[in-house]
């Protein structure tokens, strides 16, 4: 049956495939997470894992809900995520848990953050007009963006270049990162910020910025 729940928040954490047949319906915050962090997830038709989700699943989250989080930053067990257009911001979190984007990721203006302490296996694009955040799990992981460049948080350019023209700002890292971040050569087509705190940052090639 339906869950309207207004304004308040709705989580969810369990270790078995949710069956979603009724509308989830709010504007707060919608977390679906596994109880145990080795619980696999798999999100979207056809997508791999123990708590999976389904496109007509996913489809009974009503539009409106501030933000969604699936997954969670303690998680272990991976996240496979396939094709899908989303209706409110995002946030995948699948922890330390390797994560493949199987599919093209369809945001529309809103947000997509993906926040991973493995090294995030970008086969699909990721498309929208929000601002698109890629940063670490925990503060003390590396991250390192371009081909060769060492993090265990890691983009190769072919990986980077999934990353389609049209985001309002690109956001790798965060104020919290400790971990130190490298930066290989690269040719961006939307607004950038590189953040971190404490964490060594290291620009090892030359960034292409053009009116960005």
């Amino acid at each position: 049956g339906a869950q309207t729940m207004g304004a308040n928040s709705l989580t969810i954490t369990t270790n078995a495939d949710l069956a979603i047949n009724a509308a989830l319906t709010g504007t707060g915050t919608l977390t679906i997470a596994p109880q145990t962090a080795s619980t696999t997830l798999g999100v979207g038709t056809g997508q791999t894992g123990t708590l999976s989700l389904t496109d007509a699943e996913l489809a009974n989250i009503t539009d409106g809900w501030t933000s969604r989080i699936i997954g969670s930053t303690a998680a272990t067990g991976a996240m496979n995520v396939g094709a899908y257009t989303w209706n409110d911001n995002l946030n995948l979190r699948p922890g330390s848990g390797l994560m493949p984007i199987a599919g093209v990721q369809t945001m529309g203006a809103n947000n997509l953050t993906i926040n991973t302490d493995s090294s995030l296996a970008l086969n699909a694009a990721l498309t929208g007009t929000g601002t698109l955040t890629i940063a670490t799990s925990a503060a003390g992981t590396t991250m390192g963006v371009g081909t060769g460049q060492t993090g265990t948080l890691s983009l190769t350019d072919t990986e980077l270049g999934q990353i389609t023209d049209g985001w309002t700002s690109i956001i790798l890292g965060s104020t919290s990162k400790t971990g130190a971040t490298n930066v290989g050569a690269y040719t961006w087509n939307d607004a950038l910020s590189i953040i971190t705190s404490s964490g060594l940052l290291t620009i090892n090639g030359a960034q292409t910025m053009g009116a960005n």
